[in-house]
């Protein structure tokens, strides 16, 4: 679906309200993909990682299991005549990292989830049957002693080895970059504050994106500088 950026008014393929660069240039960091592509390496991941930043305030990562890419055939009979390589060229780890993170935090979040990508990988099968089964019996322990669950988690084996790698960010390399945020400086003696990432022209907490709204704010900027002469 095409969509037109509220910001930049660049058309772009997606669900969001902005496009992937305005998106970038908001949140506090971005992933490295050349790092990535090194800790894969390290973890033994063969299938492609994708990254996205989540919203919200509740978890900081998740993995979501390997997924079929949007552009992969979708009748059950193509995908049977399809080689191994085919298949797998159309697949990938799906990971959702928070974008309130700072870099290093999220970095450490990442290397946590990509844990998950290889114990998926090197046995999916191990890997559900048994986290389905740690799970069950931490919450049956949680029942009884009250332990609250947000704790409780962290004591089943694989989230144990995913801790552990959160480590790698400090003993390897990060796996993210910070981005330049967009800093808002004010002009001396203007009511205007300006952008110096994007360009934007901000007036008190009222943000001037379009057109009409560019003129009524010069408008305005002009009224208040004419009362203050």
């Amino acid at each position: 679906m095409t969509r037109t950026c509220r910001h930049c008014a660049a058309a772009f393929t997606g669900g969001s309200a902005h496009c992937p660069d305005c998106r970038d240039t908001a949140a506090p960091w971005r992933v490295d993909e050349a790092a990535l592509a090194r800790a894969c390496a390290h973890l033994g991941i063969d299938v492609e990682v994708r990254v996205r930043r989540m919203h919200g305030r509740g978890l900081r990562g998740r993995y979501h299991g390997i997924r079929l890419a949007p552009e992969a055939p979708l009748d059950p009979a193509v995908i049977a005549t399809m080689t191994d390589d085919e298949l797998a060229a159309l697949m990938h780890h799906h990971i959702t990292i928070a974008v309130r993170l700072t870099p290093e935090d999220a970095s450490r979040v990442l290397w946590h989830e990509l844990t998950h990508a290889a114990q998926y990988e090197h046995d999916s099968d191990a890997y559900i049957e048994g986290y389905a089964r740690e799970r069950a019996a931490i919450r049956a322990e949680c029942a009884i002693t009250g332990e609250p669950w947000g704790t409780a988690y962290r004591r089943i084996s694989y989230e144990v080895e995913a801790t552990a790698n959160e480590g790698l960010h400090d003993d390897l390399h990060p796996l993210t970059l910070a981005n330049r945020r967009c800093t808002l400086k004010r002009i001396p003696d203007h009511p205007f504050v300006v952008s110096a990432t994007n360009g934007r022209l901000e007036l008190g907490r009222l943000q001037v994106h379009g057109e009409r709204r560019r003129r009524e704010g010069i408008r305005e900027a002009r009224r208040r500088l004419t009362a203050r002469a």
